[in-house]
């Protein structure tokens, strides 16, 4: 092996600091700087330019006052139907919690027909087994997911039109919904 150059530790030898030990916080104050100024211009000159620029060509939509008119006008015209019957208290286990855990509900169904009390009462077996039929299949990963209590008004609405006949129920409203 060659022997080293004794020139080359001269600078130690001399006390002399390298270039590394003479700026050590240099960097750090550059990054603190700088990272900041790199992420502002980013946001500013790239990011909020796509976005105009998507939202421009249609590719987004951003939500208008006609949409939330439609959803108000929607909500006016479940409001209408004037005859309606209430379930109270069904408790179900949820699926996949080896009856740990429960869900609890109670909810009203509304209709344009007067008959709609009676017809509940005639078929109130056959309407519970439904909605428990419905609601145990459910796990609690379901149940928690955003929209789920659409999807269930749904579910519920065609059921129990299945056992009292078509279109006797046209909304399902929750007055109650507890997961345990």
């Amino acid at each position: 092996m060659p022997d080293p150059d004794p020139t080359e530790f001269d600078d130690v030898a001399k006390g002399k600091d390298s270039p590394r030990q003479r700026f050590p916080w240099l960097v750090l104050v550059l990054a603190i700087v700088l990272m900041p100024l790199a992420s502002f211009l980013l946001t500013e000159l790239v990011l909020i330019p796509r976005i105009k620029e998507a939202v421009d060509s249609g590719s987004i939509s951003v939500a208008q006052p006609q949409a939330q008119a439609s959803i108000a006008g929607n909500l006016a015209a479940r409001q209408e139907l004037p005859h309606s019957h209430e379930f109270r208290g069904i408790i179900v286990n949820v699926a996949g919690t080896m009856g740990t855990r429960f869900l609890k509900i109670s909810f009203k169904v509304a209709s344009n027909q007067a008959d709609i009390s009676n017809r509940m009462e005639r078929h109130r077996a056959a309407v519970l087994d439904a909605v428990l039929s419905t609601l145990s299949t459910r796990t609690l990963t379901e149940l928690e997911g955003p929209g789920v209590r659409n999807a269930i008004r749904r579910a519920l609405i065609e059921n129990i039109n299945d056992v009292v006949g078509t279109n006797t129920v046209q909304e399902l409203y929750f007055t109650e919904f507890i997961v345990q």
